[in-house]
């Protein structure tokens, strides 16, 4: 699970700013035909920062779960990742991630999409669909991008609290590890941090076993 490619929630900046501490989404993410649990969270707010967990679970014959946790810098006009964190059920403390690793290997750069302004995502608008879901049958807006080989279709709604992603399918001819689909699953009303920054270690070789390498 640790070669995955970080699959993020498309936010507004407006909808991010009203979002509360531990509010977020669970997600079912499918990737090679295994099924894996994606939660994303808010784990910390300030004037001109955000902090942003996911955990990613699998049940399958070697059950697995694994923690990353970013800190943004959204003072200037492009939002920067200040800091990264990584950590799996075996590691006693997290482990910082190098900057190399911030993007590593993403379609989609993770502050492009998580803070993007209302009228940046318009630009990717396909059309309005009823789509059925994991949940049932919903009217969304249907957007497609494509970045870095791979095209991703995403479906949002504003009915679906608090971060509207509802589907999202990634395709990549070339690159099979940015092949996945992500369906809401539900929203997190008092998900809590399992990450700790102020006791993160440097990255070990383990902990870099856990994370895309980056592309030089």
């Amino acid at each position: 699970m640790g070669k995955l490619s970080i699959l993020i929630c498309l936010l507004s900046q407006t909808a991010l700013a009203s979002l509360k501490l531990g509010q977020g989404a669970q997600y079912e993410m499918v990737s090679h035909g295994v099924s894996i649990n994606m939660s994303v969270y808010i784990t910390q707010i300030e004037q001109e920062k955000r902090g942003v967990e996911f955990y990613f679970s699998s049940n399958g014959f070697i059950p697995t779960k694994l923690w990353q946790q970013y800190l943004f810098d959204t003072s200037g006009s492009v939002v920067e990742v200040e800091s990264a964190y990584v950590q799996n059920e075996q590691m006693d403390t997290p482990e910082k991630m190098p900057k190399k690793y911030f993007n590593a290997n993403r379609a989609l750069d993770l502050e492009k999409i998580l803070f993007a302004k209302p009228l940046q995502i318009a630009s990717y608008k396909i059309a309005e669909e009823d789509i059925t879901t994991l949940t049932g049958r919903i009217r969304a807006t249907h957007y497609q991008k494509k970045e870095g080989g791979s095209v991703i279709n995403f479906w949002i709604s504003a009915k679906v609290k608090p971060l509207g992603l509802i589907k999202l399918i990634s395709e990549n001819e070339k690159d099979q590890k940015q092949n996945y689909s992500v369906e809401f699953l539900g929203a997190l009303i008092k998900a809590k941090a399992y990450i700790k920054p102020q006791e993160a270690v440097n990255l070990t070789t383990e902990g870099e076993k856990l994370l895309l390498k980056p592309i030089r």
